[in-house]
């Protein structure tokens, strides 16, 4: 087995990307930061300040018809890699893209590109991140699309004998670097600062999990490094979750106190958000509120086994330390 000494990031510009990033780099690893080629300055400037190498291209698998340009950087991005970590994914896709593109096709044709680094060099194992809860037949399309990207890598890495590690995280909470937030906790954040009450889906009754970012980026990071002397191939799944599992609306509350704001709640019926959900997607880039999100208030989203303590060796950070790391930030 190789050692864990040079890894690849793809989504590398996200919020948990920039913490996966700065978890490998803390390790004295070297970094390929895998990006869009129109990623944002202040994004950019994190990675390269980071000391991440950083490689602008759309990912493709490598069996298609790529230019030669895109090819050639996808090459450069995965040369020397040991190991590579797949971040990809949205529950709020933007305008013209689908969860299928985002989840199952870059599952694929970032696996592909694993294959081929093996067969070039020391390549030895893959990490993704998913969703907990993701399931064929989960009544989210975005926990449903994530179970078929977690499929998509599979059926390229196990005739290949690449070993993987798939995380499935609930909600992920906190900040410790970057200027990147993940989407529902931006949306609360806006929410209490901006609106004279907030809005609660279903009263916010449905569990969560929480996991500070960090926690979750430790977490893969520590499984990369386990796994780089064990021999042994194998594929495995973990949930991940936080110390607890909470209702949503405590969850927002202890946001709101983390900022120092008090606002009163409104309980907002499921039918009426989610006829909301449906105009924001269809006039919206990025729609504030998406569909998913809104079925998704619908069930319990909690570990049935959390693998975070077993990994890290400690117990999950707590939630009102994750969410302290809100206190000093500014509007950005």
């Amino acid at each position: 087995m190789s050692a864990l000494t040079r890894v690849l990031v793809d989504g590398a510009s996200g919020y948990l990307g920039n913490h996966v990033v700065a978890a490998l780099l803390n390790r004295g690893l070297v970094v390929h930061a895998l990006v869009r080629p129109k990623i944002a300055a202040s994004d950019l400037e994190f990675l390269q300040e980071s000391g991440a190498q950083v490689f602008a291209a759309d990912l493709a698998s490598f069996h298609s018809n790529l230019s030669t340009a895109q090819r050639s950087k996808l090459e450069e991005a995965f040369t020397g890699v040991t190991h590579a970590v797949h971040l990809i994914g949205s529950i709020a896709p933007g305008k013209g893209e689908k969860f299928s593109q985002l989840h199952h096709d870059q599952s694929s044709a970032f696996a592909s590109w694993c294959v081929r680094a093996r067969d070039v060099g020391g390549f030895a194992r893959a990490a993704m991140v998913t969703a907990l809860g993701a399931d064929q037949n989960a009544a989210s399309e975005y926990l449903r699309s994530k179970r078929e990207g977690e499929l998509a890598l599979l059926a390229e890495l196990e005739p290949a004998h690449i070993a993987s590690s798939i995380f499935r995280p609930s909600l992920i909470v906190g900040r410790s670097v970057g200027r990147r937030d993940s989407k529902l906790i931006k949306r609360y954040r806006e929410l209490a600062r901006t609106r004279p009450f907030v809005p609660l889906i279903n009263g916010g009754r449905n569990l969560v999990q929480p996991v500070f970012v960090a926690d979750l980026a430790e977490a893969i990071v520590e499984r990369l490094c386990q796994q780089a002397s064990d021999s042994t191939v194998n594929s495995e799944t973990f949930e991940i979750g936080g110390a607890q599992p909470i209702a949503m609306k405590e969850v927002v509350q202890a946001l709101m106190t983390a900022l120092n704001i008090k606002k009163s709640f409104v309980d907002i019926p499921q039918p009426l958000a989610l006829a909301a959900a449906k105009l924001m997607q269809r006039v919206q880039d990025v729609p504030l509120l998406s569909v998913d999100q809104v079925r998704m208030t619908g069930f319990d989203n909690i570990c049935s086994e959390n693998a975070l303590t077993r990994i890290v060796g400690r117990a999950p950070t707590s939630l009102s330390e994750a969410l302290a790391t809100y206190h000093n930030w500014s509007g950005d």
